[in-house]
């Protein structure tokens, strides 16, 4: 694969992604009713859109690492990071050992950052919330 040339690209479409999630958040706030849950608390319907299957499938595999995992955020992101990639590249890559080499390429830059490692704590922060929410809401 060739590698990234355009870093202010791929920070915006993560800004984006991030302000989604941010407005994701406040949309899954408790209701004035209790009693209902939202369509996005329990698994995704067939109706779905594809982003709602991807946050839907991101949820997942947060809830899958470790709360006492030093790297937890780090995974966290990395997993937001593949799925924002896939959405962008196609979701053939997936199981292709030379996107993970991009994603592990592209995370580590990111992280040298200091201004894009701050978003990427944020977002990481933003995730496992939602992962949380969702593991916490009735199906």
């Amino acid at each position: 694969m060739p590698p990234i040339d355009s870093v202010s690209q791929l920070t915006r479409l993560l800004r984006a992604q991030v302000e989604g999630l941010r407005l994701r958040g406040r949309a899954n706030e408790p209701a004035a009713n209790p009693g209902k849950t939202s369509a996005s608390s329990s698994s995704p319907s067939t109706q779905a859109t594809g982003d709602e299957l991807i946050h839907y499938l991101v949820a997942q595999r947060v809830q899958g690492i470790a709360m006492d995992d030093p790297q937890r955020k780090r995974k966290t992101f990395r997993i937001f990071l593949e799925s924002v990639l896939l959405q962008e590249f196609g979701m053939n890559l997936i199981g292709d050992s030379g996107f993970q080499q991009v994603v592990e390429e592209v995370l580590q830059r990111m992280e040298s950052d200091n201004e894009l490692h701050a978003a990427m704590q944020e977002a990481s922060t933003l995730l496992l919330e939602q992962a949380e929410q969702s593991a916490s809401s009735p199906s």
